[in-house]
């Protein structure tokens, strides 16, 4: 079976939204919903956004999601360093364990919540 980003991203929403404290959701890079229709390349969203939003501790975590093989954009690295300029998170994650690493997941200290 070919591993393709949409797997991978799959399998990082389930295991985040399994830790207590943490909410993560896929972006609509690019899609939106307007008047209830679902439209690609929509002017309310800009290019580049991060597959997988996160939230832990008070904290915003930019998640890009890319195979062993993937490279970032031009527009993905630009947001890469807006997310950075204004203090938040950001990482190109390319399994599970990436992700929880990126998070600054400990599974000690993060179960006993």
């Amino acid at each position: 079976m070919k591993v393709t980003e949409a797997l991978i991203e799959k399998q990082i929403l389930r295991a985040l939204n399994l830790l207590p404290g943490v909410f993560a959701w896929k972006s609509m890079d690019q899609k939106a919903y307007r008047d209830g229709i679902y439209q690609k390349g929509s002017s309310y969203q800009i290019r580049g956004v991060s597959d997988i939003i996160c939230l832990k501790d008070s904290k915003a975590y930019f998640l890009e999601v890319k195979t062993h093989q993937g490279k970032q954009s031009q527009y993905q690295m630009t947001f890469e360093k807006k997310v950075k300029e204004t203090g938040n998170n950001y990482a190109v994650v390319r399994s599970v364990d990436d992700a929880l690493k990126a998070i600054d997941h400990n599974p000690i200290t993060d179960i006993m919540r």
